[in-house]
């Protein structure tokens, strides 16, 4: 298999188990508060349907927390505060989930684009028919031999 398409086959498979995730995470995330401090001062955050970038100066704070904080409601859209050196960003989830999905379907797409072309007599670099031409010999137009998807 060309290695292009071993590529996109692994991405579209990311973007099969990421958008489940990331699904998951926004409708859970009303429920609880996830915290993972990455660096000291530097943390982020699951809450109300987005993701926190929080840094801190100062703060000796690591660890992970998890907590189940009254549920409120959904935050659709992007935030950010700044309180002396202390600065939050917030990131709804449903963007990332968005771009997912569009880049799955995107990649999808373009894959099956190239597998039906080796299947129906195509090649695959080129596009030239190879109707007239035996499996075994390369292709005329372009001189790569057939190869086969898995």
């Amino acid at each position: 298999m060309n290695w292009r398409l071993r590529l996109l086959l692994a991405c579209v498979r990311t973007a099969i188990f990421a958008v489940p995730l990331l699904f998951v995470l926004w409708i859970g995330s009303a429920w609880f508060k996830f915290i993972i401090w990455i660096s000291f001062g530097v943390r982020l955050g699951l809450d109300a349907g987005r993701l926190e970038v929080h840094y801190e100066l100062g703060s000796l704070n690591t660890g992970v927390w998890l907590t189940f904080p009254p549920v409120t409601s959904f935050q659709w859209w992007f935030d950010a505060e700044r309180h002396g050196p202390n600065r939050w960003f917030w990131i709804p989830l449903w963007l990332p989930l968005f771009l997912t999905i569009v880049a799955a379907l995107f990649l999808r797409h373009w894959y099956r684009q190239a597998f039906d072309a080796a299947y129906f007599g195509r090649c695959r670099s080129c596009g030239y028919s190879r109707a007239a031409v035996d499996h075994d010999q390369p292709c005329p137009e372009c001189g790569k031999p057939l190869t086969l998807p898995d």
